[in-house]
């Protein structure tokens, strides 16, 4: 017996993309929707693809922010 196939919502392509945008894995994004890794590039590929867009420029935005008003970055362990 075959599943039916999945339909994204609002709700589904809302939640994608936050899990996306706060550094989720693929494949747990994928579990959580209870969809295979395979169906969720094939569904939300336009949502992952911004997301990462997204982060990134608010990571670079962070950083170039940091430069411009000497504030350092967080530092690990080795850094201290």
């Amino acid at each position: 017996m075959s599943r039916k196939p999945h339909v994204p919502t609002d709700e589904t392509r809302k939640l994608v993309t936050n899990l996306a945008l706060s550094g989720v894995p693929q494949a747990d994004i994928a579990k959580h929707v209870a969809i295979s890794v395979g169906t969720l590039a094939k569904y939300y590929s336009k949502e992952l693809a911004e997301s990462g867009e997204v982060a990134t420029a608010r990571v670079c935005g962070e950083l170039y922010s940091n430069c411009l008003h000497g504030n350092d970055p967080p530092r690990g362990r080795t850094g201290q």
